[in-house]
């Protein structure tokens, strides 16, 4: 779904196998992403679009908060990303890896800003 965003054109994902894989649609749409979900939550229709903007979001699940690491690092400014432990428990080292790919800088704030999970701060990718 991420590279869908900045992709010319209109692309359709389907999800056959997890019910909830599509939560991370709406924290994609922050970012100013053009999505839409339908059939009974497993379909994505994504418009193409160049213009992300950073804001901030919650990674829902691992899988989703590295799509949002993406898009994030292709959008515009800063975007700061909650709920990194979610990422970092499931696929270690997989934020920075991304970052060094695309050449950009992320920044691990510290300090209580999730009350949940307070040893894990918010990611900023600048």
């Amino acid at each position: 779904m991420t590279t869908a965003t900045v992709a010319d054109g209109t692309s359709i994902t389907e999800e056959a196998v997890w019910p909830n894989r599509m939560l991370v649609t709406a924290e994609l749409a922050r970012l100013g992403a053009h999505i839409s979900v339908c059939g009974h939550g497993r379909v994505a229709v994504i418009e193409g679009t160049t213009r992300l903007r950073a804001c901030s979001v919650t990674a829902p699940d691992p899988r989703g908060g590295a799509a949002l690491v993406l898009t994030a690092l292709a959008a515009r400014g800063t975007t700061v990303l909650e709920r990194c432990d979610l990422i970092d428990n499931a696929l270690a080292g997989v934020v920075e890896m991304l970052a060094d790919s695309y050449g950009s800088a992320v920044h691990r704030m510290h300090g209580n800003h999730d009350r949940r999970h307070p040893q894990h701060g918010p990611l900023e990718a600048l």
